[in-house]
């Protein structure tokens, strides 16, 4: 004979909280038609958002070409 278990119902722990983070962009223009980016990102992870996906790090960066020339 099994034993049935039946799963935690997270919902009843939910609370509003107040989540914390910080984003910096930095874009510089290198001529008309090039220029170049940087971000980054922080929030606490602690606390579920109501945001499809958590990260609780990001880092990006790379260069953006026009192509008028």
């Amino acid at each position: 004979m099994g034993i049935y278990q039946k799963e935690p119902d997270i919902t009843l722990t939910r609370n509003y909280r107040t989540k914390y983070g910080v984003g910096i962009n930095l874009e510089q223009e290198i001529s008309a038609d090039l220029g170049a980016f940087f971000r980054t990102g922080w929030n606490d992870g602690n606390s579920e958002s109501f945001a499809f996906t958590e990260v609780d790090q990001t880092v990006s960066g790379g260069i953006s070409l026009k192509g008028t020339s």
